[in-house]
């Protein structure tokens, strides 16, 4: 395949993928990045400069749940005004190798951030499946001593969590319960916080995740439970971008719905930050501080 059509691949598998977080879709993308521009052939001029500045103006809209993919362009930005192609390349690797780099140590510099703030033997409360919750945890796991996790219909993230905690036999000491997510007051009534994360921060103090994200804060509220939310500075939306929900095939939700009978399948929502602790790599995060970066991220968008 030529960098062209390798290009169009990844933005489709980016469009395409509805069962990873958007950490893993990004580092995919990323990977993709170096993969392409690494081939000894590939040269950034012509028709593949235009697909790849093409593809940079609308990777911020890609998923318009995953604001991450808005400062990845950002990131990228430069880029646009470099007119020599060796260099061009050279600044495409370096970019993508830095943002690979910086999500492969969140993990750990969250939770150093995170542990400061849980109690000893914490039991906590998660849903979906965030691949930043789990590295982070995994980080601190001996602080950690249960986890309720809601089995987060309709795509059963939980229940994949689940699996893969249990696969580490690192993590056999932590006591692990699915609960179906109608159960979402009985298992928080059980735990001692709730861990999550987001695939946006809004810097009107807003933030974006699956589905069941305001449910959980209506439900910490009535019970005074702490809410953290874990996930890279790179979830900071550029101020201007627009939250737009997305819509799955109705067959992802409900695979034989009945005759004549409409399927809802928006699976992202909007919720308050009001309430939570913002944990990032580099510290944590006041709903004015993300406001902050998000304009400082705004002024760089492609």
């Amino acid at each position: 395949m030529s960098a062209i059509q390798l290009l169009r691949a990844s933005a489709e598998r980016i469009i395409s993928d509805h069962e990873n977080g958007s950490s893993k879709i990004a580092r995919r993308f990323l990977q993709d990045i170096i993969d392409i521009t690494s081939a000894a052939s590939f040269r950034f001029d012509g028709q593949t400069r235009r697909e790849f500045l093409d593809l940079l103006q609308r990777l911020p809209h890609i998923r318009p749940s995953m604001a991450v993919f808005a400062a990845i362009a950002a990131e990228f930005g430069p880029v646009l005004t470099e007119k020599r192609s060796v260099a061009a390349k050279a600044q495409l690797q370096n970019t993508a190798q830095t943002l690979l780099q910086l999500f492969a140590n969140a993990p750990e510099k969250i939770a150093g951030f995170l542990e400061p703030l849980l109690a000893e033997r914490s039991v906590a409360l998660t849903y979906s499946f965030s691949s930043v919750v789990l590295q982070t945890l995994q980080r601190i796991h001996t602080k950690i001593d249960g986890l309720y996790i809601l089995e987060s219909a309709p795509g059963r993230e939980g229940i994949a969590l689940a699996t893969t905690i249990r696969e580490n036999t690192e993590l056999d000491h932590w006591n692990v319960t699915l609960a179906p997510d109608m159960l979402l007051d009985m298992a928080m009534s059980m735990a001692q916080c709730c861990v999550i994360g987001a695939d946006a921060l809004l810097g009107d103090g807003n933030f974006v995740n699956k589905c069941g994200a305001r449910l959980l804060l209506r439900s910490a509220a009535e019970q005074r439970k702490p809410v953290y939310i874990v996930c890279e500075s790179l979830k900071i939306a550029p101020t201007g971008w627009l939250w737009r929900p997305e819509i799955f095939a109705p067959s992802e939700c409900i695979p034989q719905a009945p005759r004549a009978v409409t399927v809802l399948n928006e699976p992202f929502e909007m919720a308050p930050l009001q309430q939570c602790v913002v944990v990032t790599e580099t510290g944590v995060f006041s709903v004015e501080q993300i406001a902050a970066r998000a304009q400082e991220r705004a002024r760089v968008l492609p």
